[in-house]
């Protein structure tokens, strides 16, 4: 949100239904716990920000962090997922870096069969720059035939010589080779997938409850066999499909067998044997289960997945992100089983299990959107990706009213909330900002197993001297960093994070590093405006023994108050470092939180826990010195 918006600073009443007052502290020392900011809704001064607040009819542009205009100039000190995610920088910031802005694209539409024809000229995305068209994209979809393979000969040493990347995807089990080649030669955006060979395969696949009508499962092979394999399917009940069963069809024209089950299929495990009949030939065999709806209104369980790119830059240490959307029609899944499946180059498998915890590279934790880095490259080469999830007895359906990111947040006048003010919409009271948050109360899923392609991504290039082994990735950021408790007698404050990982979100970090100061600059450019702890002064937890990624961290320790002053502000950074730290400034992440402390109390406040004793005993400890 831009600095020029006129806010005002409210916190809920405790135990109250809807009676605000406006915060204690200033923008100079900071609010007290519980916070929260709604804009006025005169807002004459401003004119973004999109990201943030499209409701208001000033806001006409994302932020940017010029400041000869305060209308649009990026507030890097509010505490939103753009400054958490994007380091304090602006949408423009973020955006300008993206190769489609810094230089200028175009995108056209042709369609082809003989013939070509244009269906859009080309359409600049935001600036041309230059006429030079290296570096220029065709994305060719087709069905891997090549009419005019002469052509396709001749053009392909223009396109080289140009420089033009042609990404290809084959709608096929095969593709001409003038146009494999074609593709390989200008960018190695294909690839195929690649199965073991044996004589016979055993397998099952789950029909959850959601499913079963018209159910069909297809076994497609490839050979010049006309008939080259024989599958036997079995239900959960034992009920067996072969050849002699009606809803077998071997279709020798197409090469695949098909069992079509009547009615609706029997939830639970599928066993089915395929034999390869074709002894003397080894050969792939694809299979797909399509299955609809059980019934009316019931939706499916249903699972999306794709990576942040289709080219990995391990180069230059640019991550790869694997992305696993689960869901039951609009509603989240969560608390599933998700794990991707890897071939790599070197011909090992690895698996990798994606989560929904809100850490490492998932951005929002109970969303459904299960998300983990890899970072175990082998070599350079294809990295192919397949997801299995399944329910293992504590997956949940977020339905509405437990569904925390429902839509956007609702807009409420804070002259309206100060008021005392609720508001209704027919029979649904909306939720009030500044409470915290409801509990996540879904329902069970059902039992379902789900198996999807995650896509693949290449490693053209690594760093001079990589090994498997080196460790050239920094951890990941801390995002969920929070000030738990502070106590200004004491001089104590108490954070808690989730731990990062040592190459990312994989392993355990080296050791961490806390760093207070007044100045967000100061701890966003690790310039030296600020204090380092060192673990003499911590109380509670251990710098040097950082816990496995994922894990809950807490650390309580002490910093000097000015006794000067009721009130004072201050931004905590913490740190996580790996073994083969050159500097901070190469290997460090940091969450950064301002923290209001109140006057002296007579109690600190803190939840009754075996933690908190530990606490006590050790502040009690500490005086003594």
């Amino acid at each position: 949100c831009p600095t020029g918006w006129r806010l005002k600073y409210l916190k809920k009443v405790d135990n109250t239904e809807g009676e605000y007052r406006e915060c204690e502290g200033d923008i100079h020392v900071g609010y007290e716990n519980g916070c929260f900011t709604e804009a006025i809704w005169e807002q004459p001064r401003i004119s973004g920000s999109i990201m943030q607040s499209v409701i208001f009819p000033e806001v006409t542009n994302f932020c940017d962090s010029d400041a000869d205009d305060p209308s649009y100039l990026h507030n890097s000190e509010a505490p939103t997922k753009q400054n958490k995610f994007c380091d304090g920088r602006s949408s423009w910031d973020v955006m300008r870096e993206h190769p489609d802005f810094n230089d200028g694209s175009f995108i056209g539409l042709v369609d082809f069969d003989d013939e070509g024809k244009a269906l859009s000229d080309l359409q600049e995305i935001l600036k041309r720059s230059n006429s030079d068209v290296g570096g220029s994209k065709i994305m060719l979809i087709t069905d891997g035939e090549d009419g005019k393979k002469e052509l396709t000969n001749s053009m392909k040493y223009e396109i080289i010589e140009n420089k033009v990347i042609i990404d290809s995807i084959v709608i096929s089990n095969s593709a001409s080779t003038e146009l494999e080649n074609l593709a390989k030669e200008t960018a190695p955006i294909y690839c195929c997938v690649v199965s073991g060979r044996r004589h016979r395969i055993s397998k099952s696949v789950y029909i959850d409850s959601t499913l079963g009508r018209a159910t069909v499962f297809d076994f497609t092979y490839f050979t010049t066999s006309r008939v080259a394999i024989d599958v036997r399917l079995t239900s959960p009940t034992g009920e067996t499909f072969d050849q002699s069963s009606d809803e077998y069809h071997n279709d020798v024209s197409f090469r695949k067998v098909v069992i079509e089950i009547n009615g609706i299929a029997e939830p639970g495990s599928w066993e089915y044997i395929i034999q390869n009949l074709a002894t003397n030939e080894a050969h792939d065999v694809p299979i797909s289960v399509s299955s609809y709806p059980s019934e009316e209104g019931v939706d499916p369980i249903i699972v999306d997945s794709y990576l942040s790119s289709s080219e990995t830059d391990v180069k230059n240490n640019k991550p790869l992100v694997v992305y696993a959307e689960v869901r039951q029609g609009f509603y989240p899944v969560i608390n599933a089983n998700v794990i991707g499946i890897i071939d790599t180059p070197s011909g090992e498998a690895m698996e990798l299990q994606l989560l929904d915890n809100g850490a490492g590279a998932d951005v929002t934790k109970d969303d459904g959107i299960y998300s983990r880095y890899f970072t175990q490259f082998t070599g350079t080469g294809f990295y192919g990706f397949k997801l299995q999830v399944e329910n293992q007895g504590s997956a949940t359906v977020l339905k509405p009213g437990a569904w925390r990111f429902s839509g956007i947040k609702s807009y409420f006048d804070p002259e309206v909330l100060l008021a005392g003010n609720v508001s209704v919409y027919g029979n649904d009271t909306l939720a009030l900002p500044g409470g915290p948050l409801p509990e996540l109360v879904g329902e069970p899923a059902p039992n379902f197993t789900r198996g999807v392609s995650g896509g693949a991504s290449s490693v053209p290039e690594l760093p001079v001297g990589w090994t498997p082994d080196a460790d050239a990735i920094p951890p990941s950021k801390i995002t969920d960093l929070t000030v738990f408790n502070t106590s200004f007698d004491e001089g104590l404050v108490h954070v808690k994070f989730t731990a990062p990982g040592d190459d990312l979100d994989f392993g355990s970090a080296h050791q961490y590093i806390i760093r207070w100061s007044n100045s967000s600059v100061g701890l966003r450019k690790q310039q030296d405006f600020y204090q380092q702890l060192d673990q003499v002064d911590i109380i509670l937890g251990n710098l040097s023994s950082p816990l496995p990624f994922g894990s809950p961290e807490s650390i309580a320790f002490r910093i000097s108050f000015p006794k000067d002053k009721e009130t004072v502000s201050y931004l905590i950074g913490v740190y996580a470092i790996d073994e083969q730290k050159t500097g901070i400034h190469v290997k460090s992440r940091t969450s950064a939180f301002r923290q209001y402390i109140p006057p002296p109390l007579e109690d600190m406040i803190s939840p009754t826990t075996e933690e908190t004793t530990t606490l006590e005993k050790k502040m009690k400890t500490g005086r003594k010195r």
